[in-house]
């Protein structure tokens, strides 16, 4: 069942996303698990590798959130003011979601504002 799952993410994200290739690396590598007949050695090879993988989805996050204002300040005033007079504006510019901002910027786009 999990393989199948990861057969099916990895084919999806590489035909959704344009960064997809590396999304499809990380579901392909094995992540050994961590059981108690490990030995400490064993372990402590697990965990650098842990500690890289965990120190780029913080330095990620950190980019997603620098994206945010990049993007605010490409806004003409027009588009700035339509952003923001959205519902959801304020839990944005609080939380930094720059991938629920762009979601907000494509509904703008394509209805032109309307709620069709």
């Amino acid at each position: 069942m999990y393989l199948k799952t990861i057969k099916i993410l990895v084919l999806y994200v590489s035909t959704q996303f344009k960064n997809g290739s590396n999304v499809k690396k990380c579901l392909k590598q094995v992540v050994p698990d961590l059981m108690e007949n490990h030995t400490s050695h064993e372990k402590s090879l697990w965990y650098y590798p842990m500690n890289e993988l965990m120190n780029t989805v913080r330095i990620f996050k950190t980019n997603l959130c620098n994206l945010f204002a990049a993007l605010i300040s490409l806004f003409n005033s027009d588009t700035k003011n339509q952003v923001e007079a959205s519902t959801e504006y304020e839990d944005l510019e609080m939380s930094l979601d720059s991938m629920r901002l762009l979601t907000i910027i494509k509904k703008l786009v394509y209805t032109r504002g309307t709620k069709n």
